[in-house]
């Protein structure tokens, strides 16, 4: 695997997904939350728990991404090529 590849495409997905459900965690969901006080917690449960996940999944991409670099760079120095 190319590492330039890894790094234009893995790394800010990751990166995207981490910080897209932590905005909804903390500005979409109580902002919703003052607007429609009538609504049920149901929705208000789900949209949570799809923020906690998308939190959770950007966390593994980037945690996949660093862990491939590293990986990658460990096996070209002990086989003695460049990095």
């Amino acid at each position: 695997m190319n590492v330039k590849i890894l790094l234009c495409s893995a790394l800010p997905i990751g990166i995207l997904l981490v910080f897209g459900g932590f905005f909804v965690l903390i500005y979409v969901i109580p902002k919703a939350g003052k607007k429609y006080k009538d609504s049920e917690s149901r929705t208000e449960f789900y949209s949570v728990r799809a923020a906690y996940w998308s939190v959770l999944t950007g966390l593994f991409v980037l945690i996949v991404s660093v862990v491939t670099l590293a990986s990658s760079y460990a096996i070209s120095i002990g086989i003695g090529g460049k990095r």
